[in-house]
């Protein structure tokens, strides 16, 4: 499960360094899509695995 976390934190990091350069530099139009792409991406990612978390538990057996 902690390689979700840090696909998330990565696509996260990347596309805001990519949104920071599309920004700054005015790169085309396509290197802002690509960070937000990124970012929604990671953010989806992180929501997903906190929900499917929250149902796990909620599944669990206790071990008699």
């Amino acid at each position: 499960m902690h390689v979700d976390k840090k696909v998330a934190v990565a696509l996260w990091a990347i596309g805001f360094v990519a949104l920071f350069i599309a920004g700054t530099v005015r790169v085309p139009l396509l290197v802002a899509v690509f960070g937000y792409g990124c970012v929604l991406t990671g953010s989806l990612k992180w929501a997903l695995r906190a929900w499917r978390d929250k149902n796990a538990r909620h599944l669990r057996v206790p071990n008699c």
